[in-house]
């Protein structure tokens, strides 16, 4: 999942970064970025940028490298 994310984010013109820990990805994410995530996107993760991988699948990892895309490069 975690390089589906990097390609389509990469698709968009910027991969960024996902530091791969256990079952988490790690995206260089602002406070207010993670808020953005959550508030308009309802994306949750936690407050220091954490996603559990466990809930990412092949029906809502576009969805969630559009929103990572979307709040990076605001």
């Amino acid at each position: 999942m975690q390089g589906q994310i990097f390609f389509t984010r990469m698709g968009s013109g910027r991969p960024g970064s996902l530091a791969p820990s256990c079952s988490c990805a790690v995206p260089a994410l602002t406070l207010c970025q993670v808020d953005e995530l959550t508030g308009k996107h309802s994306i949750y993760l936690t407050r220091n940028g954490r996603i559990s991988m466990a809930g990412v699948n092949t029906r809502n990892v576009e969805r969630l490298a559009r929103a990572l895309h979307m709040v990076t490069t605001q």
